[in-house]
């Protein structure tokens, strides 16, 4: 009998983090595609959980089952010790387990927008509820791409001011008169 090793890919990685975050029922998994987009990796997965000791729960999940099913063990762990958001960086494949609070803060979906969703999974959820973002995507027809917190109408903790950078600049032209309001 031959025995044949067989070397991961990074989707096959993504998928089996993604599975184990998953059966650690972690909220609202998101995969990531990131190749032709950056170099940093192939892929995200990207999830919440509730507590400091269920994202600690997921993030040993995910190292335990990538070590038990193919001997595989991250590069770096870095965050374990806070546990508001712990980083498993498989080379390829770099996990972000957040808590609620640090991943809509970070909103690291809208910051990699250009990015493929390759897969989400919610069913994760206590009620089974997607999160108000993924409503405002699916609903919009936009499954591919999450909306920031503040347009899907979450409540943040900082409010930022819109970028006028792209708009005219108006105080360039104040001895003109203003237009009327409509």
């Amino acid at each position: 009998m031959t025995n044949q090793t067989h070397t991961l890919t990074s989707r096959e990685r993504a998928d089996l983090i993604a599975a184990a975050a998953d059966d650690r029922r972690a909220l609202d998994i998101v995969t990531l595609d990131l190749q032709g987009v950056t170099l940093i990796a192939d892929f995200f997965v990207i999830c919440s959980g509730t507590s400091d000791v269920h994202i600690r729960a997921i993030a040993n999940g995910i190292e335990e089952a990538m070590k038990k099913s193919h001997g595989v063990r991250p590069v770096a762990v870095q965050g374990r010790s806070q546990a508001n958001w712990i980083i498993l960086d498989y080379g390829d494949v770099v996990t972000h387990v957040f808590s609620q609070a640090e991943r809509e803060y970070y909103d690291l979906e809208s910051f990699w927008k250009h990015a493929r969703v390759v897969e989400r999974v919610l069913a994760g959820r206590p009620d089974g509820a997607a999160s108000e973002a993924s409503r405002h995507s699916a609903e919009s027809g936009r499954a591919d791409e999450a909306q920031p917190p503040s347009a899907a109408g979450d409540r943040s903790p900082i409010e930022v001011a819109p970028d006028d950078s792209n708009q005219p600049n108006e105080t360039a032209h104040a001895d003109e008169p203003a237009a009327p309001s409509p």
